[in-house]
């Protein structure tokens, strides 16, 4: 059987199904989730279906400029494969709305690809700042690419003992 990844969220069914397998293979208790957050863009379109069907508050994270103030910002060196499509390794800042989660209420980050884990541990780094606890930090992804080391980034960082689960692992080159 072939998955082309770029097309699975590209018809409702398929996003149904993803947002479903999210839901249903979440290894903690949904109750205990204060807040869904998601790092633009792929994470928008799995966050805010499973948001929506849990009933659970939506967060954003976005590219600085884009959210009302006030915010907390972090520096997000450019991702591994956008690097490769500019030629641009210049830095970004990601941001968020300040106090938009109470803290001390655990979150599920919620995004489409963990690679080489540069967005991830932005998006971690700037919930640590926001005042949220590492040990309240939950991940679901849909795929992972181990080949490009994104968890020994995350051990690397400080988040080694952040559940991180994923749908689909592509293991090989």
């Amino acid at each position: 059987m072939k998955l082309y990844y770029g097309t699975f969220a590209s018809q409702g069914c398929r996003l149904a199904l993803c947002t479903h397998l999210l839901q249903t293979h979440y290894v903690g208790d949904w109750s205990k989730i204060g807040a869904v957050v998601c790092c633009e863009v792929g994470g928008f379109v799995y966050a805010s279906a499973l948001a929506s069907q849990i009933d659970i508050p939506l967060v954003l994270i976005r590219e600085a400029g884009k959210l009302p103030q006030p915010t907390v910002s972090v520096v997000k060196p450019t991702s591994y494969i956008s690097s490769l499509e500019s030629n641009n390794l210049e830095e970004k800042r990601l941001e968020m709305q300040r106090d938009v989660v109470p803290k001390d209420v655990p979150v599920l980050v919620v995004d489409d690809v963990l690679s080489t884990g540069r967005t991830l541990c932005a998006v971690l780094q700037l919930l640590d700042k926001a005042g949220i606890g590492v040990e309240h930090f939950r991940v679901m992804v849909v795929a992972e690419f181990p080949v490009h080391r994104g968890r020994a980034l995350l051990r690397r960082r400080g988040f080694g003992t952040v559940n991180v689960q994923s749908l689909l692992v592509f293991d090989g080159a």
